[in-house]
């Protein structure tokens, strides 16, 4: 009977104790919560293109909220604005960054811009954790006309 019982109470501080080892090693990665409501996002091309941080279905459950919102450009295109707010851990860490979809771009030159976009936005954050150790920054070198 002793027996069944420490097994038993064993097996329970397993099970409680696993989801809590599992959320210790996902505390390293920055959690995000994407607003972009106004318009249809491209949630998966994101997900399946930045995968340093993970992905959460409640803004209060985040480290970093993104809102992204957009306005018509005066030649026919989009400017995106994609604000940053650092929550918990990065409080008060907050950005804006922008690009802008010209009239004749492709919705993957969009989606990609974003992406590229939400990178750079993720870097400030990321930079402090843990991970950090794992970015690497590489930077073409410029062409000559690039120069120009």
């Amino acid at each position: 009977m002793r027996n069944i019982f420490v097994f038993s109470v064993l097996c329970c501080i397993l099970v409680i104790n696993k989801p809590l080892m599992a959320q210790n090693k996902s505390d390293q990665r920055v959690r995000v919560f994407i607003d972009c409501k106004s318009w249809s996002c491209p949630f998966d091309f994101i997900r399946s293109e930045i995968k340093f941080v993970d992905y959460v279905n409640d803004r209060y459950a985040a480290d970093v909220f993104v809102l992204i919102t957009s306005s018509s450009t005066g030649s026919g295109g989009q400017e995106y604005k994609l604000y940053f707010e650092g929550l918990e851990k990065f409080k008060s860490q907050n950005d804006t960054l922008t690009y802008i979809r010209t009239g004749v771009e492709t919705d993957d030159e969009d989606r990609r811009k974003m992406v590229q976009t939400l990178k750079l936005g993720f870097i400030h954050f990321v930079a402090k954790t843990p991970m950090a150790a794992k970015i690497q920054v590489s930077v073409p070198e410029l062409t000559t006309e690039e120069k120009n």
